[in-house]
């Protein structure tokens, strides 16, 4: 159930949880002020060279943690503006490799200013369907009706996208 309401982070090494005003990754969070209190759990056997606070895509707020018995809690305060999204992320310290972690969002609703997505990411997204449409449509599947099924599932996603992009800034 955690993982179907989106409460996760995906990760090849630190672990990294985060909260905005104490609702978790998956959950919507309404801002009266305007003020996102983000606060982030991080557990790590290595150094981390930092964790990075995400708002909508765009990286807000850089922390270099110092750990503690292989934690660290970080607490910001992060002005928003809009409704959309906030989650995080970190890199471990090392130079051979990319270790990370990163969280799944924390919906946030500021009254009166609905999301509106970023156009580059829209038109991204759209794209990106269409290419996998293109490629599905030479594809072999085990048969019509999983062609079908998959089809439909990209139709719908080109009709979201299409949609996100006319409401975009």
């Amino acid at each position: 159930r955690a993982l179907k309401a989106g409460h996760s982070f995906t990760t090849n090494g630190p672990m990294l949880t985060m909260t905005v005003n104490d609702s978790q990754a998956g959950e919507t969070v309404t801002l009266k002020d305007k003020k996102a209190h983000v606060v982030c759990e991080l557990y790590s056997c290595r150094p981390i060279d930092r964790i990075e606070i995400i708002c909508d895509g765009e990286c807000v707020h850089t922390i270099e943690p110092e750990l503690s018995d292989f934690s660290a809690v970080i607490v910001a305060s992060i002005p928003v503006s809009e409704s959309g999204w906030i989650c995080a992320r970190c890199f471990e310290d090392i130079k051979d490799n990319a270790r990370f972690a990163h969280t799944a969002p924390v919906f946030v609703t500021v009254p009166g200013k609905p999301f509106r997505p970023k156009h580059y990411a829209a038109d991204y997204f759209l794209r990106k369907t269409q290419e996998v449409i293109a490629e599905a449509e030479k594809a072999d599947f085990p048969s019509e009706e999983a062609r079908e099924a998959s089809m439909d599932v990209y139709r719908q996603a080109l009709l979201i996208y299409k949609d996100l992009l006319q409401k975009s800034l």
